[in-house]
C-alpha cells in the first residue's frame, strides 16, 4: 500500500520539489527543536524562566503551557525556531527586572551560566548527531570496501602495469589483502619500491601477476593543503562488506565521526572567516534539496 502511493506521488507533478520540500521541514524541524532544547534545558538547569519554545515562526498552530508556565507551541512558518527567556539580553537591563524574579532573569546571571545556556544548543546538535550515528552503526552496521578496483588513472603506474577496472586485489608482495584499507596500508609501505600484486580478474577467470612501483605525487586534502603521498593511480570499487558492531564499538564509532566531521566543519569556518579558502556554503535550500535527495 505504501510502495503504491510513493508510486502514485512520485508521478505527480512536481513530486521532486514537493518531497524534498516535506523532508526539509521534517529535518530542520528536527535539528531545530533539538537545538533549542538544549538552550531550554541549560537555561532551566541555571535558573532561568523561559516564556515560549516554539518551533517555526509566525502565528501559532497549536500549543500547551507546562507546569512551569513555558509555552509550548508550533508556529506556521517552519523554518527554524527559538526559545524565549526571561531578562534576555538586549530586551531590559538588569536594574529593570523586580527584585522577585531577579533569580528567574537570564540578564542577571553570571557570565558562565550565559555563556552555558548560549553553549547548549550546538552541543546538543553535536548529541544529537551522535546518538543517530551509534544507532545507524548498531543497526545497519558499515560499509567495509573490498580490495576491488573502480578506476584506473592514465599515465599512472597502475595502468602502465596493467590493471583495469574490476581488477581484484588478492595479495601484495605476497600478503594476503581482503579490504581497501589493507590494500592503501601497503602501498604507502611499499614507497618507490616495485610492489607484486597477487589479482583475479573475473571476467576472464584468470589469475595474473603484476609489477608496480607506487609514484610520489603532491595531493590536495579538503582545504587545499598539499601533502606527498605514494599512489599508483586506481580507485576503490562499488564492493564491499557489510560490518556490524556491538553497542560499545558502535557508540565509540559514532562519538568519533561525529568528532571528525565537526572538526572538519570548525575548520572550514575558520578558514572561511580568514579568508584562506572561498566561503562556499549553503544554506536552507540546499539543505533542502540534499534532504530530498537523501530521503528518495
Amino acid at each position: 500500500m505504501v510502495e503504491g502511493f510513493l508510486s502514485i506521488f512520485s508521478n505527480l507533478p512536481g513530486a521532486g520539489v514537493l518531497w524534498a520540500t516535506f523532508t526539509f521541514i521534517i529535518v530542520i524541524s528536527v535539528l531545530v527543536f533539538f537545538h533549542e532544547l538544549g538552550h531550554y534545558l541549560a537555561a532551566r538547569s541555571v535558573g532561568v524562566y523561559v516564556n515560549t519554545f516554539s518551533i517555526g515562526f509566525g502565528r501559532e498552530l497549536f500549543g500547551w503551557n507546562d507546569k512551569n508556565g513555558t509555552r509550548w507551541k508550533v508556529a506556521l512558518i517552519p523554518l527554524g525556531g527559538y526559545v524565549h527567556m526571561y531578562g534576555m539580553t538586549g530586551e531590559v537591563k538588569p536594574e529593570e527586572i523586580p527584585t522577585e524574579r531577579k533569580h528567574e532573569a537570564f540578564v542577571t546571571k553570571t557570565v558562565l551560566q550565559r555563556m552555558w545556556v548560549v553553549f547548549a544548543g550546538p552541543f546538543a546538535n553535536f548529541v544529537l548527531a551522535a546518538v543517530l550515528l551509534s544507532g545507524l552503526f548498531y543497526i545497519v552496521g558499515g560499509q567495509k570496501p573490498l580490495a576491488t578496483i573502480g578506476s584506473v588513472m592514465e599515465g599512472m603506474p597502475a595502468a602502465e602495469a596493467g590493471f583495469i577496472p574490476g581488477d581484484e586485489i588478492i595479495a601484495v608482495n605476497g600478503v594476503a589483502i581482503n579490504y581497501w584499507e589493507d590494500l592503501l596500508e601497503n602501498i604507502k609501505k611499499g614507497k618507490e619500491e616495485p610492489l607484486t600484486f597477487d589479482v583475479y580478474r573475473a571476467h576472464e577467470d584468470a589469475r595474473l601477476t603484476l609489477t608496480v612501483t607506487p609514484k610520489e605525487k603532491s595531493v590536495k586534502d579538503l582545504f587545499g593543503e598539499e601533502s606527498k603521498r605514494y599512489l599508483i593511480g586506481i580507485t576503490v570499487g562499488e564492493a564491499f562488506e557489510r560490518e556490524y558492531y556491538s553497542l560499545f564499538k558502535a557508540i565509540k564509532l559514532g562519538l568519533e565521526r561525529t568528532y571528525a566531521q565537526g572538526t572538519v566543519i570548525l575548520k572550514s569556518v575558520w578558514r572561511m572567516v580568514s579568508g584562506q579558502m572561498d566561503a562556499e556554503v549553503g544554506g536552507p535550500l540546499t539543505i533542502g534539496k540534499v534532504a530530498g535527495e537523501q530521503a528518495t
